[in-house]
């Protein structure tokens, strides 16, 4: 069996799919196999440029690739990406060296080359071992694959490893690929550190939530209930303040979903969003999003299990939830049922992006999604944060207009999240940012125009399919959940007592030890008794389930090579010892998550069994104004705000001068910040109390609230009816739309601009001029021509349009009539000094020294810091002179 053979029939267990690929033809006539002086192959490419790359050291490729790889920490629970094969020497050195826990992904962008790989060296090492992946092909989908193998990578390190000879023969493909890797390593490393250092308030907030989101519809509700109406999906990027005001002419022609943080801006220019989906774990969020807000209007709201458990009972409006990946969320799911699930990422915007989609709206139009700084910003001007983020060229993103911009990790991390949420959709996407980070695989346009294009017709079903689908609820397992929850207090209460009994054990084992009795009866009955506490301290059920958002330091600590290898050291004194540091570690990590996770259930529990008590003890009463009082009362104890309403309402309806009803339900609209409709009800309190001194301190907060938000509104609005066009250029103005679209490279739609603008301004030049400019773009060479000589009609005298005639010249080959426009272009400026050096190499490029000479050193005069033309005025000499000489001689 020749190699190729038997390396096929490895590959064959485990990537099929590969092994297709290599049996169908494939071309390898720009490979060269080579002998090495080690008698062993190596391999010469050809490229499609003409130049040969030797891809191993000819001398010997084994001892080479090992001293790669003695530079490369290949440790356990590490992960490293190899960027090119060749021969496989590298990769297989690699797979030698690794530990046991390491993981290894592969990438080679020729077939042909790793096919000859195939056929020339025994791979069996790489293709047999379970912690390689190899992908094969110029666009392979390294994220994917990174991302699959996460929760091996989440806590750890993960290198890229360059084979260099593979970046000489490739470099696009290659350098592409190293930067999705940096990437998604990056996503993968912040992913895991939010988890590392949020989990527990992330999962407190699920359990925090339960009642909210038993309450909530399901966002399933929205799956494909606006096919083909558009959507606006807003960030809260710095280019929101240069478009927001066109969002309030939209209404209903588009589904407007905007993330909570634009809120701050668009509700003060009298915006409403129809959706808000909101995400953010931390009171940091709800303290500078939510808390300044004054909502006196209706919000529909998506949230995330894991949302600040504030907001989610403040948010006056009708809530959609949704099912999130994770062990706590995926066993209290089984008690509310499926509410459906919606990609979140790490960022708002993702989330907002991704519930357009889910709802079938199309096209999607993005705007204020920067995910970039505009110098040091990273929000629109009036969207206050205390937050800090640097930006920083280390993680520069490539901008709309082909720049780069300053970013950061979140904000790349961001981006690569979205690049492949929008590879989901079927419809069209539209980046109408106007600014910020390029997303991949959207058209690109300014907003005006998206507007103008896709949101004319108006769509009135839009609030009433929210109207309905926010009051549809799955039937939830009520009373199971709580009979649940109250066996999972009880089996906690008993795990934290075998942890602290097996803690006491271990200390008191380490004592004995360092005494020297490590052999004794006594010692060996604490071992056995310790082993008991620790399988009562694992608990049973769901509840170890639960547990793991709160326990997450534990499973990292567990899932590492060096724990899991304990059980297996030889010697046994080592390996109790191994075994008490373990036992030490774990339990003490268990305690620190399970109290607060003990804590976080009694309260639920608590709020679940009030709520049910509320519900039974009110369906057996007369449903009188005590009932509705006492009833509306707890719920306020509970945080449950809306059926609080409704109950206050009631006693108002049957006895109208009830002053507590009418203090406590503007006790409520103060927790929602409804502090507008607050304010009447609260004085009507007064009004039937006068003595009520609780009522009026409220108001009086009620009425400073009211204040603030009204001064802000003015602001903010004072700012933006200034017209955008003021203090800027006129003509600038006039052709903004064509100059936007030819710097994003559309150059169909700049012509149509252009166009646009001749027809309503016939002879101003600029248009013209542009115009050209985007034909040659095009590289419609005549059209660019014959419309820069119409600039010249209207500016004869402008001596730019013949210099740029000039350099279309050049290209075209028309040495001449470039010699004539240069010309032209210094008669009416003679102090240009590109233009001169521009005929003086004309004149340098057709042998023509004598006045190339004249004119280099009239361009030195001008800049006498030009050091690279004095090196061409020097062969320009020398040429002049051998060519003088020459004449003579003949």
């Amino acid at each position: 069996m020749n190699y190729f053979e038997k390396n096929l029939k490895l590959l064959e267990k485990k990537q099929p799919e590969l092994v297709a690929l290599m049996k169908k033809e494939i071309d390898t006539s720009h490979i060269e196999i080579l002998t090495s002086e080690a008698g062993i192959p190596t391999a010469r490419v050809t490229t499609s440029e003409g130049n040969e790359i030797v891809l191993h050291d000819f001398k010997n490729p084994v001892a080479k690739a090992k001293e790669h790889v003695e530079k490369l920490e290949l440790i356990g629970n590490n992960g490293s990406v190899l960027l090119g094969f060749g021969l496989g020497y590298l990769a297989l050195e690699m797979v030698n060296a690794m530990d046991d826990g390491h993981l290894l992904i592969i990438c080679e962008a020729d077939p042909a080359l790793f096919k000859s790989a195939l056929e020339q060296v025994d791979l069996e090492p790489v293709l047999e071992s379970a912690r390689v992946k190899i992908l094969v092909g110029e666009e392979p989908d390294i994220s994917a694959n990174m991302l699959n193998l996460a929760v091996k990578y989440l806590a750890s390190k993960i290198s890229v490893v360059k084979f260099h000879p593979s970046f000489s023969i490739d470099p696009e493909t290659y350098n592409s690929l190293q930067k999705k890797t940096q990437d998604t390593a990056n996503y993968i490393r912040v992913n895991a550190s939010t988890i590392l250092l949020a989990g527990r308030e992330m999962a407190g907030n699920i359990l925090a939530n339960t009642p909210d989101i038993i309450r909530s519809s399901g966002v399933e509700r929205l799956f494909n209930k606006f096919k083909d109406i558009p959507a606006i999906v807003v960030g809260a990027g710095p280019s929101l303040d240069n478009n927001v005001t066109l969002l309030r002419e939209v209404k209903n022609k588009a589904v407007i979903i905007s993330v909570d943080r634009a809120l701050g801006l668009l509700l003060p220019l009298g915006i409403t969003p129809h959706l808000v989906p909101s995400l953010d774990y931390s009171k940091i969020n709800y303290d500078e999003k939510y808390a300044p807000l004054q909502l006196d209007r209706k919000l529909y709201m998506v949230f995330t299990q894991t949302l600040y458990h504030k907001i989610t009972k403040a948010f006056w409006g009708p809530k959609f939830s949704m099912h999130m990946e994770g062990r706590l969320s995926s066993v209290l799911g089984y008690y509310w049922g499926d509410k459906g699930s919606v990609e979140s990422g790490m960022h708002v915007g993702h989330l907002a992006f991704c519930m357009a989609r889910e709802m079938g709206c199309n096209p999607i139009i993005l705007t204020g999604m920067d995910l970039a700084f505009t110098g040091d910003k990273y929000h629109a001007e009036d969207i206050e944060t205390n937050a800090r983020f640097a930006a920083s060229w280390q993680s520069a993103s490539e901008g709309i207009f082909g720049e780069m911009l300053k970013s950061n990790l979140s904000f790349t991390t961001f981006v690569l999240d979205l690049n492949k949420a929008i590879k989901k959709v079927n419809g069209l996407c539209i980046d109408a940012t106007e600014g910020g980070a390029k997303k991949e695989g959207t058209t690109i346009m300014r907003l005006i125009d998206a507007i103008d294009e896709y949101c004319q017709d108006d769509h009135p079903e839009i609030q009433s399919i929210f109207e309905e689908e926010s009051s549809k609820r799955n039937p939830a397992k009520f009373d199971e959940l709580l009979r649940d929850l109250k066996l999972s207090i009880e089996e906690s209460q008993k795990m934290k007592k075998a942890s602290e009994s097996t803690l006491k054990i271990v200390k008191k084992l380490r004592r004995m030890k360092e005494d020297g009795q490590e052999g004794s009866p006594e010692y060996i009955k604490l071992t056995r008794k310790a082993e008991k506490a620790t399988l009562r301290a694992g608990g049973g059920g769901g509840i170890m389930g639960m547990l793991a958002n709160y326990n997450f330091l534990n499973i990292i600590f567990m899932g590492t090579d060096k724990v899991k290898r304990i059980d297996e050291i030889a010697d046994k004194f080592e390996k109790l010892e191994q075994q008490l540091d373990r036992a030490e570690t774990y339990y003490k990590n268990f305690l620190k998550a399970l109290n607060p996770f003990i804590q976080d259930i009694k309260q639920v529990s608590k709020r679940l069994s009030i709520e049910r008590k509320i519900q039974e003890t009110l369906q057996k009463s007369a449903k009188n104004l005590g009932d509705y009082l006492k009833y509306g009362l707890e719920l306020i104890k509970i945080e449950n705000y809306t059926d609080a309403e409704t109950a206050f309402k009631k006693v108002i309806d049957l006895k109208p001068d009830h002053s507590d009803a009418y203090y406590h339900l503007g006790k409520i609209y103060v927790e929602q910040n409804r502090f507008k409709t607050a304010v009447p009800i609260l004085k009507q309190a007064i009004s039937l109390k006068k003595k009520f001194p609780k009522a009026k301190d409220l108001l009086k907060r009620c009425q400073e609230r009211n204040q603030q938000w009204q001064e802000r509104c003015e602001k903010i609005r004072e700012k933006f009816s200034k017209a955008p066009s003021q203090g800027r250029d006129e003509n600038e103005r006039i052709l903004e739309a064509g100059s936007f679209y030819f710097r994003v490279k559309d150059y169909k739609r700049a012509e149509k601009e252009y166009l646009k603008v001749i027809g309503q301004h016939p002879s101003l030049p600029e248009t013209y001029y542009h115009l050209g400019h985007t034909y040659f773009a095009m590289k419609d060479f005549d059209k660019g021509v014959e419309t820069l000589s119409k600039a010249l009609e209207f500016a004869p005298d402008n001596p730019v349009i013949y210099r740029d005639l000039g350099l279309v010249s050049i290209d075209r080959g028309l040495v001449e009539s470039a010699e004539n426009f240069f010309l032209k272009a210094l008669e009416l400026n003679p102090d240009d000094a590109e233009v001169k050096e521009l005929l003086g190499n004309i004149y340098f490029n057709n042998g023509m020294f004598d006045k190339a000479v004249i004119i280099y050193e009239e361009v030195l005069a001008i800049r006498p810091d030009h050091k690279e033309l004095v090196k061409t005025l020097s062969i320009a000499y020398q040429k002049q002179i051998r060519k003088n000489m020459h004449a003579r001689e003949n």
